[in-house]
């Protein structure tokens, strides 16, 4: 009797099985073609890959693709299986990078108020207590952006309990270890970008200043020698000082 009811059971089961596994095949094909396609799309945009990383779960239901374009000084994004354009986001706009586990933010970066990039704090603290923890329900990855219109892109990995000694989660904290690391470089190069253009166009302000200044106290010492209030001797030997300043 047993083996009837094992049948029976597996009867039962072996359509979803199947159709599980048909699905997944599809998602596949689909993944395949979503990347031939990508390709495709960076050759056209001229995208340089100075760094290139690419994540999808085990049941390819989900996909993600980061691309850092060192010359263009972009980032490039795709979250999605079918999803052949990617967003970009420019070095200059990226504010910080935060990993997130169960609400608790576990690492990134920031960008710190006046220039430079700082490893997160909070992160570094919050992603040490949570070292021992064996399951998570939620992780998620957010890059936040200088845009008010879309200031967070947000990657979800895990969505429901998962070990943190599985394949899933070490998959996608390797993914977002590598983007944490690119993004880290990405806001010190932006940074160093912005920062010499600051600085020539406040030191090239001073010099005009200064020698519109002289220029006037050259002409105030050429009326004073005019008008025989300084001897000659004294004008060329202050003439000659003023314009070595120049």
């Amino acid at each position: 009797m047993w083996w009837v009811i094992l049948c029976i059971g597996i009867l039962l089961v072996l359509p979803a099985v199947l159709s599980g596994n048909e699905e997944y095949e599809k998602r596949k094909e689909i993944i395949k073609t979503t990347e031939a396609n990508q390709e495709k799309y960076i050759q056209e945009k001229g995208i340089s890959k100075s760094a290139d990383f690419e994540w999808h779960d085990s049941m390819n239901r989900y996909r993600y693709r980061f691309i850092a374009d060192d010359i263009a000084q972009k980032v490039y994004v795709s979250a999605g299986i079918d999803v052949s354009e990617l967003d970009e986001i420019p070095y200059e706009e990226i504010i910080g990078f935060e990993v997130i586990e169960d609400s608790q933010v576990v690492g990134g970066i920031k960008r710190a108020i006046v220039g430079g990039v700082l490893a997160g704090a909070a992160g570094a603290i919050v992603g040490s207590q949570t070292a021992n923890k064996t399951a998570v329900s939620s992780m998620k990855a957010v890059i936040s952006r200088k845009n008010v219109n879309s200031p967070q892109y947000t990657l979800e990995f895990i969505k429901t309990k998962t070990k943190t000694s599985s394949s899933a989660y070490s998959s996608a904290k390797i993914f977002t270890d590598n983007i944490n690391a690119t993004l880290k470089a990405v806001m010190a190069k932006a940074d160093c970008t912005t920062k010499p253009a600051q600085k020539s166009t406040s030191t090239s302000t001073s010099e005009t200043q200064n020698n519109d200044e002289i220029m006037e106290r050259l002409k105030i010492l050429k009326n004073a020698y005019d008008d025989n209030l300084v001897t000659e001797t004294e004008y060329e030997e202050k003439k000659k000082e003023l314009l070595s300043r120049l």
